[in-house]
């Protein structure tokens, strides 16, 4: 993108934010599995994604398809940033089922929150240090996102000492719980089939995202 451009249209946040910072780094789009595999430890959230999307045939697909749209909201001018989101909550208002909903405010603070604490601890793991300060920018900036995502922004935990309480919370209640299901559906992600190449060339990133995960 011209710098030009960038002065024109920043989009929601610009070039000086700590979203796009930590967000432009490949090693924190790496970590995007740790987020999926958090999704699906959720029974709900997981049972929107296998009976609404086609990841049992294209797992790789689907990331591709969600990661495009999240780097159109955070890196596009402020018009592609707007109806990236307006693609995303028009899936979201179709994906329902018996005791679901996608466009449940409870089950979409989890999912954002998956997608922040991987963020942070890719970044933190692989690319270099993020302050506590910064780490707490970074989640009241994705706040933002969520807001247009349809997450009150009352039901967000204010800080990130909050936010952290929450993650722990929602393990240690075992409303979340790495199944068979999870597992399953996590081995499809990690271990996607191409033709040529042996499923065993993805074993190192089975282990980043092993690593980044919280301990159970």
């Amino acid at each position: 993108m011209a710098s030009g451009s960038l002065n024109e249209d920043p989009g929601l946040f610009g070039p000086h934010s700590i979203l796009w910072r930590v967000n432009r780094e490949s090693a924190v789009t790496l970590a995007g599995t740790c987020a999926i595999l958090m999704q699906f430890a959720h029974p709900k959230v997981a049972a929107g994604v296998r009976e609404h999307s086609r990841y049992q045939v294209d797992a790789v697909g689907r990331l591709r398809r969600t990661l495009d749209l999240t780097l159109a909201i955070v890196f596009g001018p402020r018009p592609a940033a707007l109806e990236a989101v307006r693609a995303i909550n028009a899936r979201h208002r179709s994906v329902r089922g018996p005791g679901y909903s996608a466009t449940d405010p409870e089950l979409l603070l989890w999912v954002h929150a998956t997608l922040v604490f991987s963020a942070i601890r890719g970044y933190r793991a692989l690319v270099g240090p993020l302050s506590d300060a910064e780490a707490d920018q970074y989640y009241q900036d994705t706040k933002e996102i969520g807001v247009l995502l349809g997450i009150p922004r009352e039901i967000y935990p204010k800080r990130m000492d909050a936010f952290e309480a929450y993650l722990q919370g929602m393990i240690d209640s075992r409303e979340v719980a790495v199944g068979s299901e999870a597992r399953r559906m996590a081995d499809l992600v990690l271990r996607p089939s191409f033709r040529g190449v042996p499923r065993l060339a993805f074993a190192p990133l089975s282990v980043i995202t092993a690593g980044l995960l919280p301990p159970a």
